[in-house]
This record gives structure tokens, sequence and C-alpha cells, in this order.
């Protein structure tokens, strides 16, 4: 049986199937909520109100329709500022979009290649934290099958980065020419895709150990034209 699920404040109808876990149906259509344990029930951090009740997102199975307030975003502030430096990043290369994909939060900038000079900055919570708050309990989610969850979570957030910031500087997403994405060896691997079985296991040596060059539009298609 396929279920509605009515979700303010978005006012979004998602679809699920009865029997499904509310916060993976959550997680899957880019609106999870807090869940630092990982949805195992122990923090109490997915709080939302079903059908004007509360309850913890990762405990309730769909069962029918449902109405579903998620609780208001919680602002993070990121430190995208720092000492600025005039210096060429890449005098051949047009707009350089650079990112650094940290455990708890993503910052990205748009730089003018030429100069080096900064053209947009913006930031958001790492959406990776609805399957726990530490690498390690992301890990032990990738082990439970759901690297492909989260690849496809925290590759939609830097989309979502990459609009505001080409809004905010007027340019054109396909006329990024660079991107550069930094992060510790589990958000370098989830983002690309890759497995990540080799992080949990002695000498837990990481899959990528020297800079790789590759198009970027497999992994960020709005920047079809770039390099990463």
């Amino acid at each position: 049986m396929t279920c509605e699920i009515f979700v303010l404040p978005h006012h979004k109808t998602i679809m699920a199937a009865a029997g499904e876990n509310l916060l993976a149906v959550l997680r899957r259509e880019g609106l999870a909520v807090d869940a630092p344990c990982g949805g195992q029930g122990k923090c109490g951090k997915c709080r939302v109100i079903l059908n004007g009740a509360l309850a913890l997102a990762c405990r309730v199975r769909v069962e029918g329709n449902m109405t579903v307030e998620l609780p208001p975003q919680q602002r993070q502030t990121v430190l995208t500022e720092g000492i600025a430096v005039q210096a060429a990043v890449d005098p051949a290369a047009g707009t350089l979009l650079a990112v650094d994909i940290g455990t708890t939060t993503v910052a990205a900038y748009l730089l003018d290649g030429p100069t080096g000079g900064q053209l947009a900055c913006a930031s958001a919570a790492n959406p990776q934290a609805s399957w726990g708050a530490d690498v390690i309990s992301r890990l032990q989610a990738a082990r439970e099958g759901q690297s492909e969850a989260m690849t496809a979570a925290i590759r939609r957030c830097l989309a979502d980065l990459v609009g505001d910031l080409c809004r905010a500087a007027g340019i054109l997403p396909e006329n990024i020419a660079v991107v550069s994405v930094v992060g510790n060896p589990a958000m370098q691997q989830l983002f690309l895709g890759l497995p990540t079985d080799n992080l949990t296991a002695i000498p837990f040596a990481p899959l990528l150990r020297e800079a790789k060059v590759v198009a970027a539009a497999p992994y960020l298609p709005e920047c079809k034209n770039a390099r990463m």
C-alpha cells in the first residue's frame, strides 16, 4: 500500500510504502531531521509532530496517510571568512568553486581564478548528520547499506550551495571552470560514491592518497563544464 505524507512547514506531499521507517523516508526526500545517534532511538533529536502528537521519526513506521511537521531548522554559524589574500589561484581559469566537506558543516566559496578574489560564500549543515553525528556512526550506516543515500544527500547539499553561490555572484553554474573538494577520508569517499569498508578495519587506509583530477559533471551536474 502506498501512503501519502504531508510535510510541514514545506507543504510538500511525499509518497511512502506502508511499513517504511519515517526517518528513512525523510532522508530519501532530503527532508531529514537531526539524528545524531543514527536513528537508534537514543538521542531523541529526531522529534517531529505526527498527526498532532510528538514522535521520534526513527521509531515511526508508516501505516497510512499522515501529516508530519518538522522542527525549525537551527542555523549554524560556520567560518566562511578569514584574512583576504589576493593571489592568482588559476590564471587560466574563470570561476572556481572551493568546497570543504566537514563532518558537521559544509562551506563553499566562489573565487575568481585570475585574482583569487572571493565572489561569494555559503555554508550548510552536513545532511549526513541524519545518519549519525560522527564519522564512526556514518561508516557503520554505510556498512548497513546506507552509503548511496548518504552520497546522494551530500551531493544534493553541494548542488544547493552552488545555486546559492551563483545567484549571489550573478553567474551561471556552467561557467564554473574548476571545482576543488576537500574533506576527511570518509567525507571524500562518501561524496565520490566510493566504498568505505577500508576505513573500518586495520590499517584504516584511505582510498585516496593524492589529488585526482576528473570531470565534475558526474558528481555535480550543475557544474557540467568544470574539472574537479
